[in-house]
């Protein structure tokens, strides 16, 4: 291998770490990222595979100098060469990634052709994500990276070159129940369905694209926990059934996150709600769906040594939610401006969330009200063309007051949520819903009174009225 160092002053080895990414190059070592970085060590002993690997990259960079391109082209030509389809079908990637990994973790095979056609062509295209996407990072537009990485088309050029592509084309076509949902055109990979979701995306899915969706899906899902190629399989088969459920008229679950500001929650603190999901801390990984608007901090009130609290308008805390995921496929003769009223938001999103924050102001007794805002949500939507997070500025409600709480807060926080799951707390939705915009939106007293009674109307109150009449009547003298 060559190792004459380039233009930049670093070795062959480690331009190909900086250039590859440690992923990819781990994978095309079949050594996990530890050890990819350890090629750049002198003395560093490689196996007769691995040096023919490197000396396959090698080459490639040293055609593209002689090709008088600048730095950037270099990367972007080794790259593409790596994700190059040859007449046997397969990308260089995987053929070099061949000659160091003899054995392939099992995955599912899959139950039927669709997926068996899936899953290999999951397996081809798995080196395409680890391939970096070179982006330009912008301080005040954090979002931008994933925008754009998702945005790539590395991702669709490949499957389209890949034979397994147009073998799960032509499986999903002869497939009794998926194929009769995607409309026939003399090109059976043009075919689409009309689609809408509860997500709040809709329109057409065509099923050349639907690969690159699905696998985008299952990236998100794996990226930030276990990327590894068996996980990013497995997963892809899972957002395939998800898919395949929805098309046929089901529910199916998928994840979404909730991001709320307000406080923060002890280190590896976590609220299991059941099959209503987790409350835990916002992470890096969660970052990159907030939008740069709300990466202001709110300090709060300083402890006994101190210490004073900060949050971010971005949110520091985070409700995963396994949201239930529903289509609807109009007929021809439909109005699509329906689409709101057949497949509405689920309830249960907002429901949850209420309870979430009505058992926060009982748990935590301090001088100064504690609550949370909402700021963004990212549902990881299979079927939606283009993914973005939804957001609201926490900063036009009443003042938020910054507190870390206690792990005996936390506790409490969840006892109390239980305690409203299990109840008829739905029977006094209206008294909650108002109690917490008294707490955390108004900002005139009257409002705040006008919530309050309106609580306690729907707490006290009778068909008849009566408490109702009390109420105003003790207002008026009070006036």
């Amino acid at each position: 291998m060559d190792e004459q160092a380039g233009a930049d002053g670093k070795s062959v080895p480690a331009w190909m770490i900086d250039a590859l990414g440690l992923p990819l190059l781990g994978y095309l070592l079949n050594c996990v990222g530890v050890d990819a970085q350890a090629v750049t060590d002198e003395g560093q002993v490689l196996s007769d595979e691995q040096v023919r690997v490197m000396e396959a990259l090698s080459a490639r960079r040293a055609a593209a100098l002689s090709e008088d391109l600048d730095e950037a082209g270099v990367r972007k030509a080794v790259r593409h060469w790596l994700l190059q389809v040859g007449d046997d079908g397969q990308s260089n990637a995987v053929r070099l990634r061949a000659m160091t990994c003899q054995t392939v973790t099992p995955v599912s095979d899959g139950a039927d052709e669709v997926e068996a056609t899936f899953v290999a062509l999951a397996r081809a295209v798995y080196p395409a994500f680890l391939m970096p996407t070179d982006v330009t990072p912008i301080p005040s537009l954090p979002e931008l990276a994933v925008l754009v990485e998702e945005a790539d088309d590395r991702i669709p050029e490949l499957i389209s070159a890949l034979p397994t592509g147009e073998e799960f084309i032509k499986a999903v076509v002869a497939d009794e129940k998926m194929g009769r949902r995607f409309e026939g055109t003399p090109a059976p990979g043009d075919a689409y369905v009309g689609i809408y979701l509860n997500s709040g995306w809709g329109g057409p899915v065509y099923l050349r694209g639907l690969p690159t969706l699905l696998f985008l899906a299952a990236w998100r899902e794996v990226r930030d926990a276990d990327p590894s190629e068996a996980r990013f399989a497995a997963e892809a088969l899972a957002q395939l059934g998800i898919v395949r459920r929805v098309l046929s008229g089901k529910t199916a679950k998928v994840r979404a996150k909730f991001a709320f500001t307000g406080l923060l929650l002890p280190a590896g603190a976590r609220i299991d709600l059941g099959k209503d999901g987790v409350v835990r801390p916002v992470t890096d990984a969660d970052r990159r769906h907030a939008p740069s608007e709300l990466q202001q901090k709110l300090g709060g009130a300083a402890d006994d040594q101190g210490n004073r609290p900060y949050i971010t308008y971005a949110g520091d805390v985070v409700f995963d939610f396994p949201y239930p995921y529903k289509a609807w496929i109009p007929k021809s003769s439909d109005d699509v401006t329906a689409w709101p009223e057949k497949v509405p938001p689920p309830r249960e999103v907002d429901q949850t969330i209420l309870w979430l924050r009505m058992s926060l102001a009982l748990a935590v007794q301090r001088e100064q009200r504690t609550y949370i805002a909402q700021s963004w949500q990212h549902i990881n939507d299979p079927l939606a063309s283009w993914i973005g997070p939804t957001w609201r500025d926490p900063r036009w409600g009443r003042g938020l007051f910054a507190v870390e709480l206690t792990q005996t807060e936390v506790d409490a926080w969840a006892k109390w949520y239980h305690l409203l799951r299990a109840s008829n707390a739905k029977r006094i939705e209206l008294a909650i819903t108002r109690i917490l915009r008294a707490i955390a939106e108004r900002r005139d007293p009257v409002d705040v009174l006008i919530d309050s009674v309106i609580a306690w109307e729907n707490i006290f109150g009778t068909s008849q009225g009566e408490p109702t009449f009390r109420v105003t009547a003790c207002l008026a003298k009070a006036t």
